[in-house]
This record gives structure tokens, C-alpha cells and sequence, in this order.
């Protein structure tokens, strides 16, 4: 894998298009990245990996990573192959991916990087151990600063054509829209990818007074170089998917208004947990002095983040890090209005719908269909079959208002894990 470039301030990635490119007659300047994309770490991970693991059908951060790869091309499961599974020891909690406003644990994180391949294109993810954190490596970062207008944008393009827009006119940065590029355009960064080296590319006008510049990097893993007309055709490209995805507005999920915004700022280091729990194992530390807005609660007083780590594959209180009750921080802002969450296991395995999912009264998707599972809603996997469908406990979820006490089954394209303990479900019979 190619060793990817510094971005300035943000992560998010996505970049090229090819049939905009004659449009867009921008003037293009060089990026100043301001996200920054560490490269794989080279030494080995800190704890001895079974040999078995590195098998990709049993390794649970090579499946989600999987399983969030077709759902972001909208494919089934099994049109996604692996070509390696590599462990590796990533330098912070956000597996060497840092975009601004994230916050990142300093201390070494193991996981994998998953190559993969769907329709013969490859693709790579970084993951931690489990699988509940986990990236598209980034192809291309585009910022545009300063100008008459008093630009700030930055564009990310990941190698799966994922495209994130953000804004910092008027700080702190905002995200302003999320898209897939469509097939063509995709297409267009597939190729360029796959036959250019990276670049870095910069322009900036000559004033001395309203100067603008225009950065770009490029992650190719081709063995060509970029002429000069194709870096200009590049960054026009990413520069003309920014123009229209500025055009639209989207919320980030969860969410918080300005106006109930709730800070906290730790008083002395301070423990944060993945699940609102303290059996649920250490996230990182908020350090003494630094600041996380909050997001959620629950009714026992954890309050939880959205710490900005990429998280493809998680949703809901699942996107969220926690700070415990008792914790020595000092808490601002509209706390009392934060949506409340829901107390869950701290070390079930959960299953998190990336899209509505069928729950079948036994393990066949002929059986009848004793509930739907929304997008974004949760449920408890307490074992599978040789066959891979997976039980479901409807009582421990957000179905257990409706349907508490129910047992039913989904099949192995559908699962979306969450938990450590999903690596180790017992074999069950229907």
C-alpha cells in the first residue's frame, strides 16, 4: 500500500469525477491538508494474533470491515473478496486517520488493514481489533482557503468514492454533505487510482492581499505519474463535486443544535468507555484541560460523544464514547435536553441495521417474517448456526417494547456486529 499524505485539518475523503472535469474551469491551487492519514505502522501488533485469525472468514474486523464495504457500494456481502489481512499497530484511536474536531487517544491501537476486492477493484480498510472502529483509507484530500470570498473548504474522497464536504467559514468546521459519487464518476477515480502515483499539488495566486491556494493529495497506487494537465483535471474534479454537494445540507446523525450544546472539560485525565459501562472497556482518556461536546445520556448520567473516529459501520449510541457519572469534569451548555439512550450490555454482541432487516421466525428467509429491524436500531445476537444465520434476542434492543421475548434469526448478509463477544458466539440450533 502506498504511504499516504498529511491532510491539514480534516479527514472525511473522497475526490474525482471525471465527466465535471471539462466543466469546471476553477483556477486551481496547491491544498494545504489539514487531515492527517498516518501510513500503515510497519511493527508488528502489540499482542501475538492466532494464526487462525488471520484467516479472513474468522477474523470479525475483516467481516464488518466487509459487510461496511457493500453496504457503502450497495452490494451484497458476498461479492466482497479478501487479497490480505494484515495486522498492524495503528498510532491513536482514530487507526492514523485524523480529521479536525476529532479526538484521537494517543496510545497504540492494534487492528488489521483489509484489502479487498468487488467487480475486480481493490479496496483497503483500517480496523481495529474488533472491527468496531474501522476506515476507508482516503484517496484524495482538496482544500481551498482564503480569496476575496474568504474560502474554507476541504473535500475528502475515500477509495470507495465516498465523498465528504466540509466547511470552516465561520469555525469550528462543519460538515455540509456526504455522497457516494455516482457509478461514472467513481469509475473515473477507480482509474486514476489504479494507474497514478500520489501527488501533492499546489496553486496560489500571486496577491499579496486576498491570496487564495488550492492543495490537493493524491493517493494513486498506479506505477505512472501524473502529468500536469492530469493533476489540473484532478483537482477541477474534486473542486466541481464540492460546488454541488455545497449546494445541499445534511445533519449529522447523532446530532446537537448550537443552542443545547453540551460541553464538559475534563478537570484532571479522565477514562472514557466504549459502552456507558465501565465493564465495557477503555476508549482512551480525555486529558486534563480538553473539551468534548456531548451528544447523549442516560437516565444513570453517562454522557456520551461522538468522538469523530471513522465508523462506517457503526450507528446510534454505537457512534458513541462515554464519560462516566462520577467523572471530574465540569459540565456547560443544555446537558438536561441531550436525547436519552437506553442502558445496554456492556459486553453483548449487538446487531446494528445499516438498512431495514428482516428477523425471521427461524433460520430461512422462506420462514415467516416476525419483525423488521429499522435502520439504525439495534438488537442482541446470542449465537448462529454451521450455516451462518444468526438468533437474535428481540427482548434486549429497541424492539423490546414490541416484540420482548421474541427469539428470531437474520441472515449472515444482513449482520452488522457490535462487541467484542461477537467473535465468539456459540453454535446454536434452530
Amino acid at each position: 500500500m502506498k504511504t499516504n499524505h498529511y491532510l491539514r485539518r480534516m479527514l472525511a475523503g473522497f475526490l474525482l469525477l471525471a465527466g465535471l472535469l471539462a466543466a469546471c474551469s476553477a483556477t486551481t491551487a496547491a491544498p494545504t491538508a489539514t487531515a492527517t492519514v498516518a501510513a500503515p505502522a510497519t511493527t508488528p501488533a502489540t499482542t501475538p494474533i492466532p494464526i487462525d485469525i488471520l484467516a479472513p472468514a474468522n477474523n470479525i474486523a475483516a467481516q464488518n470491515a466487509a459487510q461496511a464495504l457493500a453496504q457503502t457500494l450497495g452490494v451484497d456481502k458476498t461479492a466482497v473478496s479478501f487479497d490480505n489481512l494484515e495486522p498492524q499497530s495503528w498510532p491513536d484511536s482514530c487507526l492514523g486517520i485524523e480529521a479536525p474536531g476529532m479526538m484521537c487517544a494517543q496510545h497504540v491501537v492494534d487492528g488489521y488493514l483489509v484489502t479487498m476486492r468487488v467487480a475486480g477493484q481493490q479496496y483497503a480498510y483500517r480496523t481495529n481489533a474488533d472491527g468496531s472502529e474501522l476506515a476507508a483509507e482516503v484517496a484524495v484530500t482538496w482544500m481551498r482557503e482564503g480569496g476575496i470570498a474568504g474560502f474554507c473548504n476541504e473535500l475528502i474522497i475515500d477509495v470507495t468514492g465516498m465523498m465528504t464536504a466540509y466547511s470552516c467559514e465561520g469555525m469550528p468546521y462543519t460538515e455540509v454533505a456526504q455522497q457516494l459519487l455516482n457509478p461514472e464518476p467513481r469509475q473515473q477515480l477507480y482509474d486514476w487510482l489504479n494507474t497514478r502515483q500520489p501527488f501533492d499539488y499546489e496553486q496560489s495566486d500571486n496577491a499579496v492581499a486576498d491570496a487564495m491556494s488550492i492543495t490537493l493529495s493524491f493517493n494513486g497506487h498506479g506505477d505512472a505519474a501524473a502529468s500536469d494537465t492530469e493533476q489540473s483535471n484532478i483537482e477541477a474534479f474534486a473542486a466541481q463535486f464540492y460546488s454541488q454537494m455545497a449546494m445541499v445540507e445534511v445533519t449529522p446523525t447523532p446530532a446537537v443544535t448550537e443552542e443545547a450544546a453540551c460541553t464538559v472539560v475534563a478537570n484532571s485525565d479522565v477514562t472514557l468507555y466504549n459502552r456507558p459501562d465501565t465493564a465495557s472497556g477503555e476508549f482512551g482518556t480525555l486529558a486534563a484541560g480538553e473539551t468534548a461536546v456531548m451528544m447523549g445520556q442516560t437516565a444513570n448520567g453517562w454522557l456520551g460523544f461522538d468522538p469523530g473516529v471513522a465508523q462506517a459501520a457503526n450507528v446510534g449510541i454505537f457512534r458513541l464514547r462515554w464519560v462516566a457519572p462520577d467523572s471530574d469534569v465540569t459540565q456547560s451548555g443544555g446537558c438536561a435536553v441531550l436525547t436519552e439512550y437506553p442502558s445496554i450490555s456492556p459486553t453483548a454482541c449487538y446487531e446494528m441495521a445499516m438498512a431495514d432487516t428482516p428477523v425471521y421466525e427461524q433460520p430461512d428467509d422462506t420462514a415467516v417474517t416476525i419483525a423488521t429491524l429499522p435502520a439504525g436500531e439495534y438488537t442482541a445476537i446470542t449465537g448462529k448456526t454451521d450455516q451462518d444465520w444468526y438468533q437474535v434476542d428481540l427482548s434486549d434492543g429497541t424492539l423490546a417494547d414490541s416484540h420482548g421475548g421474541e427469539i428470531g434469526w437474520i441472515t449472515s448478509a444482513a449482520v452488522n456486529f457490535n462487541g467484542q463477544s461477537c467473535s465468539s458466539l456459540p453454535t446454536v440450533m434452530p
